[in-house]
């Protein structure tokens, strides 16, 4: 039985078709300095060999369960009802963390006695290059906003988890920041860790259902959200800007120059955005900008 006084975490780590990339995000949860932990790796319907790659590991704090394909929303909420203990963080298949990620949280949770604690996190591309160091303290650079959710950024307690209904099961992109919205509503005492403990892999994009499940899972985050973005009308345009560029290349012009024109008048302010809608009422033009990325 966990110890009392002692912080122990349920790792999240859902998995499709990693059979190329998860067993360095398992080294590096098996490389953490912090023992206090257990890793539960929910297979969303893996038609690869992942499984066997898992269930060959031999370290009793691997949990492995299977389910039927149904989204990385439902795989982390899967992996969270098996949980054994008290704070919950997660970790996508293709990401790694430090050897101190957990020590960090553990020190922050064990000091602080806070709801949720961030760190920092290094974003690195293809050529294994790193792109940029986001600190949790101002992710975006605006000054304003704290706390950052990429998956492997954040611990929270696993009953605030529960008080929020875990993540939305019929979204499939964007689910950690739609999952923030309705945090956020709750005044989470909080602290973070400038620290990057993260490495972030960008995946390449693109492929025609990754870009419908950012189409759809946007316009709906939109409408259930639709007081939030009100009141933040920067990032309501960062939405719309986002589906609407989806849409040109998938071949939906009209549908895309509607939402850029939405983007610019939810924050006429924004220049760019001004620039954006004006290029998308081109039809050919749009179309060379933002080309089919399948």
């Amino acid at each position: 039985m966990p110890s009392a006084s002692q912080t122990y975490f349920s790792i999240i780590v859902p998995a499709y078709n990693r059979a190329d990339t998860i067993m360095k995000t398992i080294d590096s949860l098996l490389g953490q300095t912090y023992p206090y932990f257990e890793v539960i790796i929910t297979d969303d319907g893996s038609s690869d060999h992942t499984a066997e790659l898992i269930q060959a590991v031999e370290d009793d704090r691997i949990r492995y369960f299977y389910q039927k394909n149904a989204g990385v929303s439902a795989a982390r909420n899967l992996g969270a009802s098996k949980s054994q203990y008290d704070w919950l963080t997660f970790l996508d298949s293709d990401d790694t963390v430090s050897p101190h990620w957990l020590a960090d949280f553990a020190k922050e949770i064990e000091t602080s006695k806070v709801d949720i604690i961030f760190c920092g996190m290094r974003q690195i591309n293809k050529k294994f290059e790193v792109d940029k160091v986001v600190d949790p303290l101002d992710p975006y650079k605006d000054g304003q906003t704290k706390g950052l959710y990429n998956a492997g950024t954040f611990a929270l307690k696993k009953n605030v988890f529960d008080t929020v209904g875990g993540y939305d099961s019929q979204i499939r992109f964007g689910e950690n920041t739609e999952l923030s919205i309705r945090l956020k509503q709750l005044n989470l005492s909080a602290t973070y860790i400038s620290s990057p403990n993260l490495t972030y892999e960008v995946a390449e994009a693109g492929g025609a259902r990754n870009l419908a499940n950012v189409i759809e899972s946007n316009l709906y985050t939109l409408q259930k959200h639709k007081s939030y973005f009100h009141n933040i009308p920067r990032v309501k345009q960062l939405y719309l800007q986002t589906t609407a560029i989806a849409q040109i290349r998938m071949g939906r012009i009209k549908d895309g120059r509607t939402n850029l024109w939405k983007a610019y008048f939810a924050k006429p302010s924004n220049g760019k955005s001004f620039l954006r809608a004006m290029l998308a009422s081109i039809p050919t033009l749009a179309k060379q900008i933002w080309k089919p990325n399948f």
